[in-house]
């Protein structure tokens, strides 16, 4: 029998030893470079060490086949928990055709956005399947089955510096994929929107990482002998997730939770404006206050949110995995006995389930007037607005041009060569210090001030200790994804009205 557990992160903690690598932590490596001097103080940190930690989970397009109208993306992570409980995806899909991007905020631990990370898009690829493909990947399924081989892919997807795959869950993961994939085969009334099939897959994800879980318990509600310590992990923590579906010049967003996302636009004057993507499901939200309330007895209406947060504990009214806000009571009670975690139990907790994983959804038709898409945790925007994001990213594609070598063509004249060495001027004067936009959003998100970047502030957010850094900062994500214009102006020509985003 497995030896009592005291704590959702120790369950993951005892079997991920396994799979890590030696790629530390953001927040260890600040750490490792700390100099503690009398009193406390500690010795401010270089300008190449933190440069160094702020790039060490950079990631880029560059080495990924893309689709249009995607012109490129840039990813950056920065980490306030060790371990780190932020994930993000990127992902081509290779049956149905189109780009995934998803930022993962987890909470809890990392098991739930770990399980997410490895499996979600491929429940998307599945949901978006027509019948036909649907039918060839079930037989190429069994054939693999049967040949005790690695699956077919679906999707393609970018890997991250630090990033791994638990080879142990794949099995698992097989197991329940197969399992959608012939519950799709035979639906009688299939899903043909977008939307619908997008809402789909993460309810049915959900629901996996909640079976998953509950396998932990026999008919009679008693702990078997040979628990999965990873599936249990995945749906005792949580994760909110932010999923944008590009196909074409179609951009769908489906928000679960409280992570970020927006839309950034520039007019024939140049006036640049932001639409956001993502509604996020809080307190804050009187239509999610509403249909929460509405869900449980009139009895409960004083205890289902309290101090803002759902049962006076979690603060995102929407989520994947916290199953203790899901599982039936007795099934819950059994669990947590059984592994010491009844400090787990929510108070107030009588008519279960309490959470729903349900995205909301919005449509957006591409134009040539879209420029990018920035999708990040909510650990961004406790420093930045939407607003301040943006025009982060606007400097940088204003000064990155800096960044490389002045070439000029050909047979041009002096007169032109003397217009674009001054608008290189221009631009070398906004010169960002981070070719990674994402990276450059995050260094002024941590360090900026009213009259510019204060590298001593910047200094200070990042040498604090791992002890330290959570309660000053959460894990942050970045994800800016840039359209093609030229792609958008020749296949999606029409001009877009007054808010074209719209909740589905």
């Amino acid at each position: 029998m497995n030896a009592p557990l005291r704590s959702v992160s120790r369950i993951f903690l005892l079997r991920r030893t396994a799979h890590r690598s030696t790629f530390p932590s953001t927040t260890c490596l600040a750490h490792a470079f700390h100099t503690q001097l009398p009193g406390g103080l500690r010795a401010k940190l270089t300008t190449q060490q933190i440069n160094h930690i702020l790039r060490l989970r950079e990631a880029t397009s560059l080495d990924m086949e893309i689709p249009p109208p995607i012109k490129s993306f840039e990813v950056s992570q920065l980490a306030a928990n060790f371990p780190i409980e932020d994930r993000c995806l990127e992902a081509r899909l290779l049956r149905s055709g189109g780009m995934l991007f998803a930022v993962i905020d987890g909470h809890g631990g990392p098991g739930c956005g770990q399980a997410l990370s490895e499996r979600l898009a491929d429940y998307v690829a599945v949901a978006l399947m027509d019948l036909e493909s649907l039918d060839r990947l079930a037989k190429e399924m069994d054939a693999s089955l049967a040949a005790k081989s690695e699956f077919p892919p679906i999707v393609s997807r970018k890997m991250h510096p630090g990033d791994y795959m638990i080879a142990g869950q794949r099995p698992n993961h097989f197991k329940w994929l197969r399992q959608y994939v012939l519950d799709r085969v035979k639906e009688p009334h299939p899903l043909h929107q977008v939307p619908d099939r997008l809402r789909e897959a993460f309810l049915r994800m959900d629901h996996d990482i909640s079976a998953c879980g509950l396998e932990t318990l026999n008919s009679d509600n008693e702990v078997v002998e040979h628990v999965n310590l990873e599936n249990l992990a995945a749906s005792l923590s949580g994760a909110v997730v932010s999923l944008a579906y590009v196909n074409d010049c179609d951009l769908y967003v489906a928000g679960t939770g409280d992570t970020s996302g927006f839309i950034a636009s520039v007019d024939e004057e140049g006036q640049w404006s932001t639409k956001t993507l993502v509604n996020h499901h809080t307190h804050a939200n009187p239509a999610e206050m509403k249909r929460i309330l509405s869900q449980h007895p009139e009895s409960e209406a004083g205890t289902v949110v309290v101090g803002e947060r759902l049962l006076g504990q979690l603060f995102p009214l929407r989520a994947f995995g916290d199953c203790q806000y899901k599982w039936p009571v007795e099934k819950l009670k059994a669990i947590l006995r059984h592994h010491q975690l009844m400090h787990l139990f929510p108070y107030h907790c009588y008519t279960p389930p309490y959470l729903t994983a349900e995205p909301e959804i919005i449509h957006h038709r591409l134009q040539a007037h879209n420029k990018f898409m920035l999708l990040s945790s909510d650990g961004l925007f406790d420093f930045l607005t939407e607003d301040s994001a943006s025009k982060l990213v606007i400097e940088h594609m204003g000064g990155r041009r800096a960044l490389q070598p002045f070439t000029p063509n050909s047979g041009v004249t002096l007169g032109e060569l003397n217009v674009r060495l001054k608008k290189r001027m221009i631009a070398q004067a906004k010169k960002p210090d981070d070719a990674n936009v994402s990276t450059h959003v995050i260094r002024h998100a941590l360090g900026r001030t009213d009259i510019g970047l204060d590298m001593g502030k910047l200094s200070r957010a990042l040498s604090a200790s791992v002890e330290e850094a959570r309660y000053q900062r959460d894990d942050m994500t970045v994800q800016v994804i840039f359209f093609d214009s030229d792609y958008l102006r020749m296949f999606s020509p029409m001009e877009p009205t007054v808010g074209s985003a719209k909740p589905q």
